[in-house]
């Protein structure tokens, strides 16, 4: 029904979903939760980066709108596990001679029984509001892409057990 249409600029039709899982009788078989940002939008010249067309097939292809689309992606809370953690480099320096952060981290089983729910929920949102053509799609997410993480830099009271004390400062 949009096809004729095409906005620029500032498109009011961004989406954000806050955290709903594991409130109030909600229980899932992992601990927090997450929430969604999602927009919707025209393809762009990147539809055809595939060089299906070159040439005047190409310019003809491009001259046109893409279709329309929407996508939700899903952002969920990292627990601090122990064994994600960061360290300085004792090998590698900044262009100033400072030693870079090297960061030791990975999803645990909480998160990846967290990813599931995120697609499988937000296929059940769509497909009720009536949304034709849902698909899944599984990025394979990596820690740091997408929000911004914790628990590599563990707060705590004691500097054998935590990297920052309760006012965010550094032990050392």
């Amino acid at each position: 029904g949009y096809e004729d249409k095409y906005v620029f600029g500032r498109r009011a039709n961004g989406i954000y979903i806050p955290r709903y899982q594991n409130f109030n009788g909600d229980k899932r078989d992992y601990l927090r939760g997450f929430g969604y940002q999602g927009s919707a939008s025209r393809a762009g010249w990147s539809r055809e980066i595939a060089e299906l067309s070159i040439g005047s097939d190409l310019k003809a292809a491009l001259s046109e709108p893409g279709g329309w689309g929407f996508g939700m992606m899903g952002f969920g809370e990292v627990l601090p596990h122990h064994d994600n953690f960061m360290t300085l480099d004792k090998t590698v320096k900044d262009k100033w001679g400072l030693p870079v952060i090297k960061i030791d981290a990975e999803l645990k089983e909480n998160e990846m029984k967290m990813r599931k729910d995120m697609q499988a929920d937000a296929i059940e949102m769509l497909t009720h509001a009536g949304v034709k053509d849902v698909h899944g799609y599984d990025g394979n997410a990596v820690l740091g892409r997408g929000i911004h993480e914790m628990g590599t830099a563990r707060m705590g009271a004691d500097p054998k057990t935590s990297v920052v004390n309760k006012n965010n400062q550094i032990w050392e």
